[in-house]
Protein backbone atom coordinates (compact mmCIF):
# COMPACT_ATOMS: atom_id res chain seq x y z
CA UNK A 1 0.00 0.00 0.00
CA UNK A 2 2.77 2.36 0.97
CA UNK A 3 4.70 1.72 -2.55
CA UNK A 4 1.40 2.57 -4.76
CA UNK A 5 0.97 5.31 -2.74
CA UNK A 6 4.33 6.57 -3.50
CA UNK A 7 3.74 5.75 -7.19
CA UNK A 8 1.16 8.01 -7.39
CA UNK A 9 2.35 10.69 -5.54
CA UNK A 10 5.43 10.58 -8.10
CA UNK A 11 3.26 10.86 -10.50
CA UNK A 12 1.36 13.54 -9.83
CA UNK A 13 4.34 15.44 -9.11
CA UNK A 14 5.49 14.68 -12.33
CA UNK A 15 2.22 15.95 -13.80
CA UNK A 16 2.72 19.20 -11.85
CA UNK A 17 5.99 19.98 -12.99
CA UNK A 18 5.27 19.22 -16.62
CA UNK A 19 2.46 21.56 -16.38
CA UNK A 20 3.79 24.75 -18.37
CA UNK A 21 1.84 27.65 -15.50
CA UNK A 22 1.67 31.05 -17.46
CA UNK A 23 4.31 32.86 -15.18
CA UNK A 24 2.36 36.30 -13.45
CA UNK A 25 3.51 38.87 -15.93
CA UNK A 26 1.98 36.73 -18.64
CA UNK A 27 -1.48 37.09 -16.65
CA UNK A 28 -1.12 40.62 -16.15
CA UNK A 29 -0.27 41.45 -19.79
CA UNK A 30 -3.86 39.24 -20.36
CA UNK A 31 -4.95 42.04 -17.77
CA UNK A 32 -4.45 44.92 -20.01
CA UNK A 33 -5.47 43.32 -23.38
CA UNK A 34 -8.93 43.02 -21.96
CA UNK A 35 -8.86 46.44 -20.39
CA UNK A 36 -7.75 48.07 -23.62
CA UNK A 37 -10.65 45.67 -25.58
CA UNK A 38 -13.62 47.20 -22.83
CA UNK A 39 -11.75 51.14 -23.56
CA UNK A 40 -12.34 50.41 -27.03
CA UNK A 41 -15.88 49.36 -26.45
CA UNK A 42 -16.67 51.94 -24.08
CA UNK A 43 -18.38 55.14 -25.46
CA UNK A 44 -18.15 56.40 -22.12
CA UNK A 45 -14.23 56.28 -21.37
CA UNK A 46 -11.47 58.92 -21.96
CA UNK A 47 -8.23 57.62 -22.58
CA UNK A 48 -6.57 60.83 -21.71
CA UNK A 49 -8.63 61.49 -18.60
CA UNK A 50 -6.46 60.04 -16.43
CA UNK A 51 -3.59 62.37 -17.58
CA UNK A 52 -4.83 64.77 -15.07
CA UNK A 53 -5.27 62.43 -12.12
CA UNK A 54 -2.13 63.11 -9.59
CA UNK A 55 0.17 60.35 -9.65
CA UNK A 56 2.42 58.78 -6.82
CA UNK A 57 5.12 55.99 -6.22
CA UNK A 58 4.37 53.24 -4.36
CA UNK A 59 6.45 54.51 -1.65
CA UNK A 60 5.33 58.37 -1.41
CA UNK A 61 1.87 56.61 0.04
CA UNK A 62 1.96 55.28 3.71
CA UNK A 63 -0.99 53.34 4.43
CA UNK A 64 -2.14 52.79 7.84
CA UNK A 65 -5.10 50.47 9.03
CA UNK A 66 -7.17 48.03 7.17
CA UNK A 67 -10.48 49.58 6.03
CA UNK A 68 -12.45 47.02 4.23
CA UNK A 69 -11.49 44.21 1.75
CA UNK A 70 -13.99 43.19 -1.48
CA UNK A 71 -14.30 40.50 -3.70
CA UNK A 72 -10.73 41.00 -6.04
CA UNK A 73 -9.19 44.17 -3.87
CA UNK A 74 -8.40 45.39 0.23
CA UNK A 75 -8.28 49.37 1.04
CA UNK A 76 -6.35 50.73 4.11
CA UNK A 77 -6.32 54.20 5.14
CA UNK A 78 -3.65 56.39 4.29
CA UNK A 79 -1.77 57.80 7.04
CA UNK A 80 0.50 59.91 5.37
CA UNK A 81 2.04 60.81 2.06
CA UNK A 82 5.57 61.72 1.73
CA UNK A 83 6.44 63.34 -1.61
CA UNK A 84 10.10 62.53 -3.28
CA UNK A 85 11.84 64.42 -6.19
CA UNK A 86 9.87 63.07 -8.97
CA UNK A 87 8.33 66.15 -10.36
CA UNK A 88 5.90 65.36 -12.95
CA UNK A 89 6.13 67.71 -16.42
CA UNK A 90 2.82 69.27 -15.77
CA UNK A 91 -0.08 71.05 -13.59
CA UNK A 92 -0.25 67.64 -11.72
CA UNK A 93 1.94 68.61 -9.33
CA UNK A 94 -0.27 70.89 -7.44
CA UNK A 95 -2.73 67.87 -6.87
CA UNK A 96 0.38 65.95 -5.02
CA UNK A 97 1.21 68.82 -3.36
CA UNK A 98 -2.11 69.18 -1.51
CA UNK A 99 -2.61 65.55 -0.81
CA UNK A 100 0.56 65.08 0.93
CA UNK A 101 -0.19 68.64 2.58
CA UNK A 102 -3.63 67.70 3.90
CA UNK A 103 -3.91 63.90 4.49
CA UNK A 104 -5.66 64.45 8.00
CA UNK A 105 -9.01 66.52 8.87
CA UNK A 106 -9.64 67.36 12.43
CA UNK A 107 -6.83 64.93 13.06
CA UNK A 108 -8.70 62.21 10.88
CA UNK A 109 -7.67 60.56 7.66
CA UNK A 110 -9.23 61.91 4.56
CA UNK A 111 -8.21 59.23 2.29
CA UNK A 112 -7.50 55.63 1.28
CA UNK A 113 -5.39 53.31 -0.62
CA UNK A 114 -6.91 50.39 -2.82
CA UNK A 115 -5.05 47.71 -4.67
CA UNK A 116 -5.25 44.45 -4.98
CA UNK A 117 -5.50 41.72 -1.90
CA UNK A 118 -2.61 38.95 -1.35
CA UNK A 119 -5.19 36.22 -1.42
CA UNK A 120 -5.85 37.72 -5.09
CA UNK A 121 -1.78 37.85 -5.87
CA UNK A 122 -1.29 34.46 -4.93
CA UNK A 123 -3.71 33.02 -7.23
CA UNK A 124 -1.17 34.20 -10.20
CA UNK A 125 1.04 31.59 -9.10
CA UNK A 126 -2.16 28.91 -8.75
CA UNK A 127 -1.95 25.58 -11.17
CA UNK A 128 -5.79 25.44 -11.00
CA UNK A 129 -7.01 27.44 -13.94
CA UNK A 130 -10.02 29.28 -12.43
CA UNK A 131 -7.83 30.91 -9.77
CA UNK A 132 -5.59 32.25 -12.64
CA UNK A 133 -8.27 33.75 -14.29
CA UNK A 134 -9.89 35.35 -11.53
CA UNK A 135 -6.07 37.19 -10.80
CA UNK A 136 -6.77 38.36 -14.56
CA UNK A 137 -10.02 39.63 -13.70
CA UNK A 138 -9.17 41.12 -10.13
CA UNK A 139 -6.55 43.23 -12.30
CA UNK A 140 -8.32 44.07 -15.00
CA UNK A 141 -11.11 45.14 -12.48
CA UNK A 142 -8.94 47.41 -10.57
CA UNK A 143 -7.57 48.97 -13.71
CA UNK A 144 -11.08 49.57 -14.88
CA UNK A 145 -12.03 50.99 -11.74
CA UNK A 146 -9.51 53.74 -11.95
CA UNK A 147 -10.59 54.26 -15.46
CA UNK A 148 -13.85 54.67 -14.82
CA UNK A 149 -13.13 57.07 -11.72
CA UNK A 150 -11.32 59.35 -13.90
CA UNK A 151 -14.42 60.25 -15.77
CA UNK A 152 -17.08 60.11 -13.42
CA UNK A 153 -17.37 63.48 -11.59
CA UNK A 154 -20.68 63.67 -8.93
CA UNK A 155 -21.20 64.37 -5.03
CA UNK A 156 -22.21 61.31 -4.17
CA UNK A 157 -19.52 59.13 -6.43
CA UNK A 158 -16.25 58.40 -4.52
CA UNK A 159 -13.79 60.77 -6.03
CA UNK A 160 -10.38 59.49 -7.32
CA UNK A 161 -7.86 61.54 -5.84
CA UNK A 162 -4.79 59.87 -7.71
CA UNK A 163 -3.03 56.68 -8.38
CA UNK A 164 0.35 55.33 -8.71
CA UNK A 165 2.48 56.16 -11.24
CA UNK A 166 2.93 52.97 -12.87
CA UNK A 167 1.07 50.77 -15.27
CA UNK A 168 -2.61 49.78 -14.05
CA UNK A 169 -2.20 46.41 -14.41
CA UNK A 170 1.24 46.00 -12.68
CA UNK A 171 2.12 44.66 -9.32
CA UNK A 172 1.75 48.04 -7.47
CA UNK A 173 -0.70 49.55 -8.87
CA UNK A 174 -3.01 51.59 -6.31
CA UNK A 175 -5.78 53.95 -6.74
CA UNK A 176 -5.95 57.14 -4.30
CA UNK A 177 -9.64 57.60 -2.80
CA UNK A 178 -11.53 59.72 -0.12
CA UNK A 179 -11.94 57.82 3.17
CA UNK A 180 -15.78 56.74 3.92
CA UNK A 181 -16.18 56.55 7.48
CA UNK A 182 -19.46 54.60 6.97
CA UNK A 183 -21.46 53.42 4.59
CA UNK A 184 -25.23 52.89 3.52
CA UNK A 185 -25.84 49.33 4.83
CA UNK A 186 -23.88 50.78 8.52
CA UNK A 187 -26.04 53.56 8.58
CA UNK A 188 -29.61 51.32 7.67
CA UNK A 189 -28.10 48.71 10.20
CA UNK A 190 -27.30 50.95 12.97
CA UNK A 191 -28.17 54.40 13.00
CA UNK A 192 -31.37 54.30 11.60
CA UNK A 193 -32.80 50.65 12.95
CA UNK A 194 -31.76 52.54 16.33
CA UNK A 195 -33.90 55.58 15.39
CA UNK A 196 -36.96 53.49 14.33
CA UNK A 197 -37.35 51.24 16.84
CA UNK A 198 -36.70 54.28 19.33
CA UNK A 199 -39.45 56.28 17.60
CA UNK A 200 -42.13 53.29 17.48
CA UNK A 201 -44.44 51.96 20.34
CA UNK A 202 -45.68 54.03 23.33
CA UNK A 203 -41.77 55.07 24.22
CA UNK A 204 -41.87 56.73 20.71
CA UNK A 205 -44.77 59.10 21.50
CA UNK A 206 -43.42 60.21 24.72
CA UNK A 207 -39.87 60.86 23.38
CA UNK A 208 -41.21 62.41 20.17
CA UNK A 209 -45.32 63.59 21.10
CA UNK A 210 -45.44 66.06 18.18
CA UNK A 211 -43.72 63.46 15.54
CA UNK A 212 -41.38 66.24 14.61
CA UNK A 213 -38.38 63.84 14.95
CA UNK A 214 -40.07 60.98 13.51
CA UNK A 215 -40.91 63.19 10.23
CA UNK A 216 -37.17 64.52 10.31
CA UNK A 217 -35.65 61.04 10.31
CA UNK A 218 -38.10 59.94 7.87
CA UNK A 219 -37.18 63.26 5.62
CA UNK A 220 -33.49 61.98 5.82
CA UNK A 221 -33.89 58.84 4.49
CA UNK A 222 -36.02 60.51 1.50
CA UNK A 223 -32.90 63.06 1.24
CA UNK A 224 -30.32 59.62 0.91
CA UNK A 225 -33.03 58.13 -1.19
CA UNK A 226 -33.21 61.23 -3.88
CA UNK A 227 -29.11 60.80 -3.96
CA UNK A 228 -28.51 57.58 -4.72
CA UNK A 229 -31.72 58.42 -7.68
CA UNK A 230 -29.40 61.19 -8.59
CA UNK A 231 -26.57 59.07 -9.15
CA UNK A 232 -28.10 56.43 -11.41
CA UNK A 233 -29.78 59.20 -13.37
CA UNK A 234 -25.85 60.90 -13.84
CA UNK A 235 -24.95 56.78 -14.34
CA UNK A 236 -26.91 56.75 -17.18
CA UNK A 237 -26.88 60.21 -18.59
CA UNK A 238 -23.20 59.28 -19.51
CA UNK A 239 -23.93 56.09 -21.13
Amino acid sequence: HFYRSTEKFEKLHYIINSMQIESEESLRSRAASNVSILIEESIMLDTNAEDETPTFDPQECHPGCELGTGGFSIVYQVDSITLNNRQPQDDRVNGRDYLAMNTLKNEHARYAIKTLKNAMIKKATSINEEDRLQFIAGVADLAMEAKYLSVLSHPHIIKMRGMASVHPCSDSFFIVLDRLYDTLQERIDDAWTKKARKFSGGLGFVLDSNGSKKDKFAANRFCVAHDISSVLAYLHSQR
